[in-house]
């Protein structure tokens, strides 16, 4: 049974390492860790995020705040995660009840 933590460390291997990243075709601006500057400043105050920090927010974005962690099936509550982070936690919910007719 994946953990909270190995969800959140599998997103982070998918969106991205601590190297510093700045496409000018992304709006978000800086990235790291898949934490942009833009939808992020607090965590980029000192001009890095850390791996705790990147940790702390896909954990309280991605997981607590949907309720995401309340899914008891590991699977679905893994991809409900790596949906919320792509699309947002909202859609991620409305395409899930879209599929369950509710």
């Amino acid at each position: 049974m994946p953990t909270i933590n190995d969800i959140v460390s599998d997103v982070i291997k998918r969106e991205g390492d601590a190297t510093v990243t700045n496409d000018p075709a992304d709006g978000g601006g800086r990235t790291q860790y898949g934490i942009s500057e833009r939808s992020n400043p607090d965590a980029w105050a000192d001009g890095r995020v850390t791996e705790e920090e990147a940790r702390a927010i896909y954990e309280a974005k991605y997981v607590t705040y949907p309720k995401f962690h309340l899914v008891q099936d590991d699977h679905l509550r893994a991809h409900l995660v790596d949906f919320g982070v792509n699309s947002g936690p909202a859609v991620a919910i409305s395409k899930l009840q879209a599929i369950l007719g509710v």
